[in-house]
């Protein structure tokens, strides 16, 4: 019976050398795999430690040196997770980015394209038709809010206004969560092809119905 280790990696080594070096090293046979072995061991073990390192220091930024009461360490910790998924599951772009791709990005006045461009990214998020979530004192906006051209879908201005007052992440939150109106898909994933279902979800979140689309 062959049974599958399923606490072992195997990996494949080619080795390029002349004949003769080859010969060598096949006579050094089990030197040379014992030696692989322990070297692949210990780029395993610094791998994973510097993916934990890493891990650290991305809760450690999403929650920016707060403070943590003991009883608000699980909420701290869910919380992080959330971000996690959140900034992994889609592209984020600066106004910089939006505004040089989007058709706003042109020369108006001498102007540079990328600071026009961007001017009008947040003048839209000013009027609500789109939102960012900040970092570092830097807005971050999620690519799904946009069309082709890098214009604001209209189905965002109601969503936004659904939302209200409350902290951007949680339209961003919802936006990334499988939703069962939409038949386990996320808002973000529907959003610019079935933005009717979207609302109609959205009324379910908040048990109250949204029945209009907001203008451009």
């Amino acid at each position: 019976m062959n049974v599958r280790d399923e606490t072992a990696l195997k990996i494949e080594i080619v080795l390029h050398r002349s004949p003769e070096q080859l010969a060598k090293l096949r006579s050094q046979l089990p030197a040379l795999e014992a030696s692989v072995t322990a070297a692949a061991e210990h780029v395993a073990d610094l791998t994973l430690d510097n993916y934990e390192e890493a891990n650290d220091r991305a809760v450690e930024y999403f929650l920016q040196g707060a403070v943590m009461q003991p009883l608000d360490i699980r909420k701290a910790r869910m919380m992080a997770a959330a971000m996690r998924l959140i900034f992994a599951g889609t592209e984020w772009m600066p106004a910089e980015q939006i505004g040089a791709g989007s058709t706003f990005g042109a020369v108006l006045g001498g102007r540079d394209p990328r600071r026009a461009g961007a001017a009008r990214v947040n003048r839209w998020k000013n009027e609500h038709r789109i939102f960012a979530i900040q970092r570092d004192g830097k807005d971050w906006y999620p690519r799904y809010q946009f069309d082709e051209s890098f214009t604001p879908l209209p189905i965002m201005r109601t969503i936004i206004q659904e939302f209200g007052d409350a902290p951007r992440i949680e339209i961003a939150g919802w936006m990334e969560s499988p939703n069962n109106y939409l038949d386990g898909k996320r808002p973000r994933e529907v959003v610019r092809h079935a933005p009717r279902q979207v609302v109609e979800a959205l009324g379910y979140h908040f048990a109250r119905p949204v029945s209009t689309l907001s203008p451009a």
